[in-house]
């Protein structure tokens, strides 16, 4: 017999673009797929294939539901998200006993690739070429850069062995990281200060909440760059205006903001050397079926193996983006 499975997602469109026909094809094949979408409207009248689901699939959109409903999945072993962040969902099903595994590799695949792209052009003082900006001091290079990874999480990790492969001196700085990924391990303070890039992955949560402040930018290198597809919320944006307002010779490339999108009177929008993007580091457009692929290769370890490599933790979940 396979597993019962089911969708869960409170936007069609994001189900259908992400679980695509080759990807449903495969959960076809695999699972016993209920044809219902379960979502925050139909859950209630659904109680019965809510008591039959052994394994969820989702993405973004995932329907928080009350706990009165939760408690009926009393046959639920696993949820496969084919997005990035969990922490609103997941707390009370991994309480439960409950396997919750996120794509959240495979879409830092995307924002890897997207981070490196920049990194490369930075080095060649591609943006302030394009913004019009002075290119003084010249350009670097992209060879042989020292790059500052705040976080060291999945993308943070993944960072760290892409620009290790090209040659690239690393820093990184992560108070919970215990083991030697390459990168030589530093202080806030020396990642700014002695880094040509900065770039930013830390996980939006209390402890650091607006701790790229004034101090840290002000210790930038002449002609350095900060990029940032980590969390908006990670920066002090008022700080780093009044910074970058000063030093000219810094450059900001802003994929998220905090809020977002960034408020109409933000002075970012103001300032020549503070580029911002509309959150596209992540997957987007044809990219979006390798999360669904991904979630789907982790539910064949995890029915193989009762485990997989991407499952999380109660204990991991406050420190996760």
């Amino acid at each position: 017999m396979k597993p019962v499975a089911i969708i869960f997602g409170n936007n069609e469109y994001d189900i259908n673009r992400v679980y695509a026909k080759e990807q449903m094809k495969r959960l076809g094949d695999l699972t016993d797929l209920i044809p219902t979408i379960i979502n925050k409207d139909n859950a209630a009248a659904n109680v019965d294939l809510l008591e039959k689901v052994e394994v969820i699939f989702a993405t973004w959109g995932f329907p928080v539901l009350p706990e009165e409903l939760i408690e009926k999945m009393t046959n639920l072993r696993a949820i496969f998200y084919a997005a990035s962040s969990v922490k609103y969902f997941a707390e009370p099903y991994l309480k439960r006993g409950v396997s919750v595994i996120p794509g959240a590799y495979a879409n830092g695949e995307f924002v890897a690739r997207y981070t490196m792209s920049q990194i490369f052009l930075s080095g060649k003082n591609y943006f302030r070429h394009v913004a019009g900006l002075d290119v003084t001091p010249p350009a670097h290079g992209s060879h042989h850069l020292t790059v500052g990874v705040i976080g060291a999480g999945n993308i943070g990790r993944l960072m760290i062995r892409m620009l290790l492969a090209e040659g690239h001196d690393v820093l990184v700085y992560d108070p919970y990281l215990h083991e030697d990924l390459g990168a030589r391990q530093v202080t806030l303070e020396e990642l700014f200060e002695g880094s040509d890039i900065v770039t930013n992955h830390a996980p939006n949560t209390p402890e650091t909440r607006g701790m790229l402040n004034r101090h840290l930018f002000e210790l930038m290198k002449p002609g350095a760059t900060f990029i940032n597809t980590g969390r908006g919320a990670s920066v002090d944006e008022s700080d780093m205006c009044e910074v970058f307002i000063q030093r000219t010779d810094l450059t900001a490339l802003l994929d998220v903001t905090y809020p977002e999108p960034m408020a109409k009177n933000s002075p970012m929008r103001l300032l020549k050397n503070i580029i911002v993007t509309p959150h596209i580091a992540g997957a987007l457009g044809t990219e979006v079926t390798h999360m669904a692929d991904f979630c789907i290769d982790q539910y064949e370890e995890y029915q193989k193996t009762g485990k997989c490599s991407a499952m999380i933790t109660l204990e991991e979940l406050p420190r996760l983006s």
